[in-house]
């Protein structure tokens, strides 16, 4: 649509304004709202010395402890969305590169989105090509609230599509 196109036209406007032409998407945790997750999206800009061009992938947290199961609920529902939205950004943005951070409940997105990835290849699309469309570098989940079983089996799905995944 225009309005998408012209999404990523500001993108890759601020891609080439920084000093990296690299994207960074970070997707925030539970118990937060879309204000503080922006503003935390906010602050990695500027911890990375306004260097890297990031993102901010805001989904519906409700924002309390006390409703977190709903956030898991939410969390499962924004997998293919974040998914999509990482396929356009390749397709449509000159990134050199697109790297994810994870927070908390926010690798309940990452992790089975990347799998989702890893198992997109067209017909006739090698490994290789696939990940060399899709340029995705370092993936990082901090503070990963996933189970551990359910991470290593998606992983196997999209280790070999990324440059690098790092889970604290």
């Amino acid at each position: 649509s225009p309005d998408a196109l012209a999404f990523f036209a500001v993108v890759d406007k601020a891609l080439a304004a920084s000093a990296s032409h690299e994207l960074l998407v970070y997707v925030h945790g539970s118990n937060n709202t879309m204000p503080r997750a922006a503003a935390q999206a906010a602050q990695l800009r500027h911890f990375t010395g306004r260097r890297v061009v990031v993102l901010s992938f805001l989904w519906p947290s409700a924002g309390s402890l006390l409703q977190y199961f709903t956030d898991v609920a939410n969390a499962k529902a924004s997998v293919e969305p974040f998914a999509r939205l990482i396929e356009l950004l390749a397709e449509h943005t000159k990134a050199s590169g697109i790297n994810v951070l994870a927070y908390s409940a926010g690798a309940q997105i990452v992790s089975p989105a990347l799998s989702l990835l890893g198992s997109s290849a067209r017909p006739g699309e090698s490994r290789a090509q696939l990940r060399q469309r899709l340029r995705l570098n370092q993936v990082c989940c901090a503070a990963a609230d996933i189970d551990t079983r359910r991470f290593v089996n998606e992983l196997g799905q999209y280790v070999d599509i990324v440059d690098r995944v790092s889970i604290a």
